[in-house]
């Protein structure tokens, strides 16, 4: 009966650790992952991080992150601290501009989050990410656009109920206004 008992946990773990092998398996297949040591070095990426980067892993692996990097914030104190801040067991995220080996320009919308061993000391630093490039591009177009309807011509934001929100440089000086006069007014003073 006990060895029974064994053999039943011992079945009920497999089960276990096969399922959390194949979630990861599928994961892994689908959202592109890199891991670094605490300090930053690269380990291991999967195909997907990868494609995303067209490159091998030969390439990046034993190469610090700020490969990825401009050289500006490589150099930077706040890249300094983001990696301290990664190495003492703080998760970062966001969009995060890098390069390709190539230089080539891409975004990634991250999770950076530190990975603690048994003792729960930080022993490798996980990031998962999705590329966002054609995004973040179509939201630069987009911002290139306002900005030059907004050099160009008077332009006004209401709220639903009429209310200045913004106006821009050329409308404030068309309608003899500055900006803090008007905002929050109602339409009505311009009538």
């Amino acid at each position: 009966m006990f060895n029974r008992q064994i053999k039943q946990q011992l079945e009920t773990t497999q089960q276990v650790v096969s399922q959390l092998q194949s979630t990861f398996d599928a994961i892994d297949d689908h959202v592109a992952r890199i891991d670094f040591t605490p300090t930053g070095d690269v380990i291991d990426a999967n195909n997907v991080f990868l494609g995303a980067m067209q490159c091998s892993l030969e390439d990046i692996v034993g190469r610090h992150h700020r490969q990825f990097c401009d050289s500006e914030l490589a150099a930077s104190d706040d890249y300094r601290q983001f990696w301290r801040d990664l190495a003492q067991g703080v998760a970062k995220k966001g969009r995060f501009k890098r390069r390709r080996p190539t230089g080539e320009e891409l975004w990634l919308e991250a999770t950076y989050f530190p990975v603690r061993d048994a003792q729960g000391r930080v022993n490798r630093i996980m990031k998962i990410a999705s590329d966002v490039t054609a995004e973040v591009e179509q939201l630069n177009r987009q911002r290139s656009i306002t900005e030059a309807i907004s050099r160009s011509m008077a332009a006004i934001e209401f709220d639903t109920q009429g209310h200045v929100l913004w106006a821009n440089d050329n409308f404030c000086r068309t309608m003899g206004y500055r900006l803090e006069d008007i905002q929050g007014k109602h339409h009505r003073i311009f009538c």
